[in-house]
């Protein structure tokens, strides 16, 4: 039996594959070497498109982390009057958060813009951030939120408005994951003031009942603090408070009850 003897396959020197790391050079072995095959540029065209994809992740990802490395913890300084005329808390305007973070964005390549679904049930907003990269890749933050209850001066659109606002400050502290924090800075040291002290419980004793439910509905949400810093917080993001209550001390009883049932609902507490 006559022995056969395999020949090594030698490859042509100008049929180099392309490097996958570079798509642009699939598109140039496709025209470089004549491929007419419509199946065979079609495929070689998805795998650029994929490759594309996947290095705009990368790099929005890699910038996203450089961003938030550098950015500051945003002050929540605008101060909120209660009926009383004194502070009951601050917050940070969504402009005053734009502010500070678009320099950094920019130098790292973000921009972003905001939507609505327009399919949005009665009785809720939906916002959307939709933050973009140069290198092409884009995400989308949504917040969904319930319009609350609205002051005897507001009108529909406004409660709209309002919430969307919110809801639109929400959706961007989201998509870059900003931090906001709402101590008071000391005007003569330059320092975070510490937190000041505050009653669990309303001074009038038809109230202290309904105080004490609500603040035990709240215990998820308010962890071990010994003041209603973080359950306020909480009720004013999830528009259960409007922007001029505070609990315990600016409510009704009656307001209590809707406070109370808006809350178990949320947490969905039975």
């Amino acid at each position: 039996m006559e022995k056969i003897t395999e020949l090594p396959v030698v490859r042509p020197a100008n049929t180099e594959l392309p490097a996958l790391s570079d798509p642009e050079s699939i598109i140039r072995y496709a025209i470089d070497h004549k491929v007419e095959n419509v199946d065979v540029m079609e495929r070689l065209l998805k795998m650029r498109k994929e490759i594309k994809q996947e290095q705009a992740k990368e790099v929005f990802d890699r910038s996203m982390k450089e961003f938030q490395s550098e950015c500051p913890v945003i002050m929540k300084e605008k101060p909120v009057p209660d009926r009383t005329g004194n502070t009951a808390y601050k917050f940070a305007p969504i402009e005053a958060i734009e502010v500070q973070i678009r320099p950094l964005l920019r130098a790292h390549g973000f921009s972003h813009t905001f939507d609505t679904d327009s399919a949005s049930i009665p009785g809720w907003v939906i916002a959307k951030c939709i933050v973009k990269h140069e290198a092409g890749h884009s995400e989308t933050s949504t917040v969904k939120l319930p319009l609350g209850t609205k002051t005897a001066i507001m009108s529909d659109t406004q409660a709209y408005a309002a919430a969307y606002t919110f809801a639109n400050r929400r959706a961007l502290c989201n998509a870059y994951g900003l931090v906001l924090f709402g101590e008071d800075i000391d005007g003569q040291t330059g320092r975070l003031k510490g937190a000041a002290p505050s009653k669990l419980k309303p001074e009038n004793s038809e109230l202290k009942p309904y105080a004490a439910e609500l603040w035990e509905v709240l215990t998820p949400v308010k962890g071990t603090a010994k003041n209603w810093d973080l359950a306020n917080d909480w009720l004013q993001k999830h528009l259960i408070l409007n922007l001029d209550e505070l609990a315990p001390h600016n409510l009704t009883v009656e307001r209590y009850k809707e406070v109370i049932a808006a809350s178990k609902q949320e947490l969905e507490v039975k």
